[in-house]
């Protein structure tokens, strides 16, 4: 089953758990890309939005705090349970539950956006399909898929063991590159996403941590009415 490679949130279970910090702070603060989508989405008429691996929850608590209905999930026990904290102290509401991407409990057309910031390579080439397949279950007809995605560019891609096409696991590494993660290029997405009813609408390959060659696909699609 898909879901037997999306194991890397055991790594971040682990990091929301320890009382040091382990990168925390780099991961309790909202990506520009992703708080520049408010305006856009409020001019888009969305309401309902959904934070998929929500971590921590910094993007589900931005969108909260500017007033849309948030819903977010994470494999991560721990990451939920802070992400709950955070919320009651903030006094806003999220909707937040403990489940596997490849699996979202929400109903078809529940959300006008979706979000999937750094999450849904990990995994192979299934477990993509199946993640992407889902986001576009729980879209509104119109909806926005916004995420990111390994791109083959990534210094990381090729090292370690390829256990599946394109998907490879660093043995004894001491970030979740021990745990498989999915690279893609330009082709390969674009296929995927049409394939779980997808238009592409916009497509960049960034360099996450300049200059050490960490590029991700950051992309918007829309669901194929």
């Amino acid at each position: 089953m898909p879901r037997d490679l999306t194991t890397a949130h055991e790594e971040w279970d682990d990091r929301w758990r320890a009382a040091v910090d382990l990168g925390r702070s780099e991961w309790s603060v909202p990506e520009p890309v992703v708080v520049g989508m408010v305006e856009a989405l409020r001019e888009r008429g969305a309401r309902a939005v959904l934070d998929v691996g929500s971590g921590l929850g910094r993007h589900a608590l931005h969108f909260a705090a500017a007033g849309f209905a948030v819903s977010a999930i994470d494999a991560s026990p721990n990451g939920i349970e802070e992400l709950r904290r955070l919320a009651a102290a903030a006094d806003v509401a999220v909707d937040a539950h403990v489940c596997p991407f490849t699996a979202l409990p929400f109903a078809a057309g529940a959300f006008d956006y979706v979000l999937a910031w750094n999450v849904l390579y990990h995994g192979d080439a299934e477990a993509v399909q199946v993640a992407f397949g889902e986001c576009r279950r729980v879209l509104r007809p119109g909806g926005m898929f916004h995420a990111t995605m390994l791109s083959k560019r990534n210094a990381r891609f090729g090292q370690g063991d390829e256990i599946r096409p394109n998907t490879f696991v660093v043995a004894g590494d001491a970030s979740d590159k021990a745990y498989p993660h999915f690279y893609v290029d330009e082709a390969g997405l674009t296929r995927l996403l049409a394939e779980a009813g997808f238009a592409l609408d916009h497509l960049v390959d960034v360099d996450q941590k300049p200059p050490d060659r960490a590029f991700h696909w950051v992309f918007t699609a829309l669901t194929v009415k």
